[in-house]
């Protein structure tokens, strides 16, 4: 039996984004996911309640946008978003710590979990599997250490 998804659908004259479904627009309005236009794209709900889960679960206050990511974590993703990461953010928690995420369309997934990154439910796509990983603001630790 095939499970049917439920979607959000819009008429196409509606400018109608991602991020405005979800309870954290402020915060979801800042991502690359968040400025989809949903009247041309099919929102899946699952995605929308797993996006408000994760920043109630991880203490999220704000996403950092790329320019004000601390180098040491945006080089770590610059340099590794074609071989595993894809579609990341990074956000801060309300405890000052960083919590990274990536989503690849990758049915090969070792190098996250052996990296210390843990699988959380899909936040970019049903299709895609999402990871994330702590990384406390004052570290200068290697986010993965290949």
């Amino acid at each position: 039996m095939t499970q049917t998804k439920k979607v959000i659908v819009v008429k196409k004259s509606d400018r109608d984004y991602y991020y405005t479904h979800t309870n954290y627009p402020k915060i979801f309005n800042q991502t690359y996911w968040g400025a989809f236009d949903n009247s041309k794209n099919r929102l899946e709900e699952e995605i929308i309640e797993n996006r408000n889960k994760f920043i109630s679960t991880y203490n999220i206050k704000d996403i950092k946008p790329k320019s004000k990511v601390p180098d040491y974590i945006n080089k770590f993703i610059d340099r590794n978003v074609h071989r595993f990461l894809d579609h990341t953010e990074v956000y801060i928690t309300k405890d000052n710590n960083y919590v990274a995420i990536s989503s690849p369309y990758s049915d090969i997934n070792s190098e996250h979990i052996e990296n210390g990154w843990t699988e959380i439910p899909a936040l970019y796509n049903t299709s895609a599997k999402t990871f994330m990983k702590l990384i406390p603001m004052r570290t200068k630790v290697i986010v993965i250490s290949k």
